[in-house]
This record gives C-alpha cells, sequence and structure tokens, in this order.
C-alpha cells in the first residue's frame, strides 16, 4: 500500500521513498517489503531530522557505497546506506528475512520465563530495529510488514526487557543507597538518576510505548504512555532535578528511590 497524501517535507510523502530508492539503485531485486520508522513517523521531527528507512529482502544487500555494523545474527552484519529524497536525508537500514526471524526469534512468543535472558545476545543494532518495529510505516509489502508487527507484539520481548530494565535499575539503586551511606552523595544522585531512567523505560514499554535506544525522546514517550504511576509533575521534577537541595542530597536520593519501588510494584512482570 502507498501512503498517499502523507506529507514529511514540502514536495516529499511516503508513496515516493521506495521509487526514489529504486531510481538510486538502492533497493535490492529480492525486496519483499520496506517500511519508514523513527521521530519523523512519530510526529516529533525537525528541521534536521532523517527518516529512517528498512528494506527487508531475501538476500544480502551489497554495494561499494554502504556501511556495516555487526549484529549477533547470520550473516552477522547489516548494511546501511545513507541517501537524500530532495532536502531529506534517508538513512536506509537493510535486513534480510533469515535476520529479520533469528531477531525475532530471541524472544519466543509468550514465554515468559524466558526473563532477561535475551538481551546478552542482542546487539544494539537488533534492539533498535525492534523497538522501531511498533511504529513501522509500511512503503512497500504491507501485509509482510504488518505480519512482522504482529509477531512483535506476540512476543516476549515487552516481558523480557520489562525484566533486563528492572534488573539494571535495582544495580543502580544498590550502587545509590551503598554510596549515600558511604558519604558519597554526588556518585548516588548519578547512580539513582540512572536508576529512574531504566525504571521509566520499563513502565513505558510496559504501556507500549518503546523507544529506551534513544533517551531525548523519553519525555514524548511518557506524554504518548497510559500510565498513572508516575505524574508527569513527578517525573519532569525528578529529571529537572527540582526538589533537589543541595545541604541534604540525601533526601532527594531517598525519594527518587521510592518512586522506583512504586513503579516495581505497579508493573507486572
Amino acid at each position: 500500500m502507498r501512503m498517499e497524501g502523507a506529507t514529511l517535507a514540502p514536495d516529499v510523502s511516503y508513496h515516493t521513498v521506495v521509487d526514489h530508492l529504486q531510481n538510486l539503485g538502492l533497493l535490492p531485486e529480492t525486496t519483499i517489503c520496506a517500511f519508514a520508522s523513527g521521530s519523523l513517523v512519530r510526529g516529533w521531527g525537525n528541521a534536521t531530522s532523517d527518516l529512517d528507512v528498512v528494506v527487508i529482502s531475501e538476500k544480502p544487500w551489497t554495494s561499494t557505497t554502504g556501511t556495516t555494523t555487526p549484529v549477533l545474527l547470520d550473516p552477522p552484519a547489516l548494511q546501511w546506506e545513507h541517501a537524500r529524497l530532495g532536502e531529506l536525508p534517508l538513512e536506509v537500514e537493510y535486513w534480510t528475512v533469515s535476520q529479520l526471524d533469528q531477531c525475532l526469534g530471541k524472544f519466543a512468543p509468550a514465554d515468559e520465563q524466558v526473563g532477561a535472558k535475551p538481551w546478552v545476545s542482542l546487539s544494539h543494532d537488533e534492539r533498535s530495529f525492534l523497538e522501531r518495529l511498533p511504529y513501522a510505516r509500511p512503503l512497500a509489502g504491507d501485509d509482510h510488514v504488518e505480519h512482522y508487527r504482529r509477531e512483535f507484539f506476540e512476543s516476549a520481548f515487552t516481558h523480557s526487557f520489562v525484566c533486563s530494565s528492572f534488573d539494571t535499575m535495582d544495580g543502580f539503586v544498590e550502587d545509590a543507597l551503598g554510596q549515600v551511606e558511604a558519604g558519597d552523595v554526588r556518585s548516588a544522585v548519578l547512580s539513582i538518576r540512572l536508576a529512574f531512567g531504566h525504571a521509566i523505560d520499563a513502565l513505558l514499554a510496559h504501556s507500549g510505548q518503546y523507544g529506551s535506544r534513544w533517551p531525548k525522546w523519553q519525555a514524548r514517550r511518557f506524554a504518548e504512555a497510559r500510565q498513572s504511576v508516575v505524574s508527569d509533575e513527578e517525573y519532569w521534577g525528578i529529571q529537572t532535578m527540582a526538589d533537589y537541595d543541595p545541604a541534604d542530597p540525601g533526601a532527594w536520593v531517598f525519594s527518587v528511590v521510592r518512586i522506583c519501588q512504586r513503579i516495581t510494584t505497579h508493573v507486572t512482570i
């Protein structure tokens, strides 16, 4: 399905992207589908944003102009190209069907015993792909794109992500409490800020808002999440340290610890 009328920038619309890639010789002959995602698709883009495009094909893409990044898959690398559509920068990421199946396969459907284990076998680019998939806007091969989106939502990704985030949060909370006890309050403040970030990411994923690989958008994700565990005033107050008292930093650390604990109490895993 072509996305007629969905404007990205003046004189640029979604339905032109795949045609443009084909004209540039950047579309594999074995392509089965393509989709756009990222900040522009979510309506958060600005004048410096590029459009993230994912192309999925039967065979690996090779060229003399692209770059590669390592992944824990077979083949063990993703291919990338950069192009422009008018004034709009395009960042094109190439996956094979086999790589995508392997990546999704790390999170067995509805396997609540999986816990945080898959994260040790997940590269940064795999995680980025999975966190973008829920917002995929088909450019070609709609049925295939929707199939992969369904696989994502039926998988144990969210459960595993929340487990991993809470494990990391617990480590930073423990650090913060130990640092306060040792009188190292500056380190405690940094530790509890990190703990809070992971706690919020877990809460947002549990609420259907993904994108932890891009912390700059956390406030936007928070605003769109349907949750009642942490208020916007509390969230932004902690992010800006509005209630931080330099004369008693430990009190602020303990207050954030309590909010982290509240999140773990209300988020079922």
